[in-house]
């Protein structure tokens, strides 16, 4: 009998459950984004079918409506850990740092494409 699977940290599961929820692993929908700051309004917009107006807002406001409240300070830290929320916390923008680290791919793609490339 052979068994193959791979060892995870705790709370694993869940982290990828709510990135799934709130479409950062969409792998349907192609988009084209800018900056790296939009890539996590877009990924909401997305899946929730939000009106543009969104990115305005900061996504530390819509995190208590889309997920259960008691995973949101772990999802801020991924998403800081992804640099795709700023050192203080503040979900509006992404990180400068990761503007210069990791370079846009050009045209449309699909949203999980865009953060594995």
């Amino acid at each position: 009998m052979f068994i193959c699977g791979t060892l995870r940290y705790p709370g694993f599961s869940t982290l990828m459950s709510l990135l799934k929820s709130l479409g950062l692993l969409n792998a349907g929908d192609k988009v084209e984004i800018q900056f790296w700051e939009e890539f996590v309004h877009v990924c909401i917009e997305q899946q929730y079918q939000l009106k543009p107006k969104a990115k305005t807002t900061d996504i530390g406001l819509l995190l208590p409506l889309l997920i259960p409240k008691q995973d949101t300070n772990d999802l801020r830290a991924a998403l800081k850990w992804l640099r795709l929320a700023n050192p203080t916390g503040n979900m509006q923008t992404a990180s400068a740092a990761a503007n210069a680290m990791l370079p846009l791919p050009k045209g449309k793609c699909t949203l999980i494409r865009l953060r594995a490339s």
